[in-house]
Formats: C-alpha cells, sequence, structure tokens
C-alpha cells in the first residue's frame, strides 16, 4: 500500500473487488469483470476524508481489510 499526491495505490494478490472506504461509509471501489481479476488498484482519496481504509474481495466472497489510514495532508 503506498499513498502520494491524495491517491492509494495497492497491489494485492487476485482479488475481485477493491474498495476504499471513508468517513460515514462512503467508498469508491474497483471491481473486475466476470471470471476476471484485479491485483492493482490507484484510487484518488476525496478531499474532504481525513482517513479511509481498504478491503478487498476474493471471488468467493472472502474479504480482508486494512487498519484505518489517516490522511494527515488532505489535498487542497
Amino acid at each position: 500500500i503506498e499513498y502520494h499526491a491524495g491517491k492509494v495505490q495497492v497491489t494485492t494478490s487476485p482479488v475481485q473487488l477493491i474498495r476504499l472506504v471513508g468517513p460515514g461509509k462512503f467508498g469508491k471501489h474497483i471491481g473486475a469483470a466476470v471470471n476476471a481479476e484485479l491485483t492493482s488498484a490507484e484510487i484518488e482519496i476525496p478531499q474532504h476524508w481525513s482517513y479511509a481504509y481498504l478491503e478487498i474481495e476474493d471471488h468467493q466472497r472472502r474479504r480482508a481489510w486494512t487498519n484505518t489510514l489517516f490522511v494527515t495532508d488532505p489535498v487542497k
């Protein structure tokens, strides 16, 4: 997981869905097509979010997530 210029970048084993979840359960997600897999994503963090966490989901609907990622220098 990397953070740079208001974007979080993640590289993972093959998954179906990569989701960035923020305050109030707002979120952004990137999903793979049926029978396709994702291994990386770059998601822009909305300017008004002070924190977020990543959640990934595989084809069997098993999930994993990070601890909270605090944005200490929000993009303005």
